[in-house]
């Protein structure tokens, strides 16, 4: 189906606004668009830029910041994270042994990791509750001395490969 030919169009009346429209496009680019619409092979001109923009935004990623260096230590993991012990009973069953390890950085996937054994252990409550940092001996076990009416936190402090302090805790309840 072709455009009529000149002869068989019939003229329209006079518009100023027929005018304009017609300077802007011209009945060779109507033509085109027509046949654009139809036509499979021929991409719009749309879809091209559309595509252009598309990939120059996937090419840019996230603003062009670096993922993060999963080898640095971003925290410590204190295992267990929850526990309890009888202050009354004898060693070690007012004791519990507690170990700190490094974990990387949110979007890095888990890495299980030695204990560490350069940590500096710290308790909420000193006064209830005693933590060793002494290797060998009594590093990182915290000993129940007098029940607690709330939980105690137990800290592990140290330094990533950066020199950046990190920590970790966990709970601990005597009974």
């Amino acid at each position: 189906m072709g455009l009529p030919s000149t002869s068989q169009r019939t003229e329209q009346p006079f518009h100023p606004s027929l005018i304009r429209l017609r300077s802007r496009r011209s009945p060779a680019r109507e033509s085109m668009t027509r046949r654009n619409a139809s036509d499979p092979r021929i991409v719009p001109r749309f879809d091209l830029l559309f595509v252009l923009l598309l990939t120059i935004t996937l090419n840019w990623g996230c603003g062009g910041v670096a993922p993060p260096d999963c080898s640095v230590a971003a925290g410590l993991a204190v295992a267990p994270q929850s526990a309890s012990a009888d202050h009354l009973a004898a060693p070690p069953g007012n004791q519990i042994s507690f170990v700190g390890s490094d974990t990387p950085p949110p979007s890095c996937p888990p890495t299980p990791g030695a204990p560490r054994q350069d940590l500096t252990w710290s308790v909420s409550d000193p006064g209830h509750v005693t933590i060793g940092n002494t290797k060998g001996v009594d590093y990182g076990v915290a000993t129940c001395k007098i029940a607690t009416s709330a939980v105690v936190t137990v800290t592990a402090t140290g330094s990533n490969k950066l020199d950046m302090s990190i920590t970790g805790n966990a709970s601990l309840t005597c009974k």
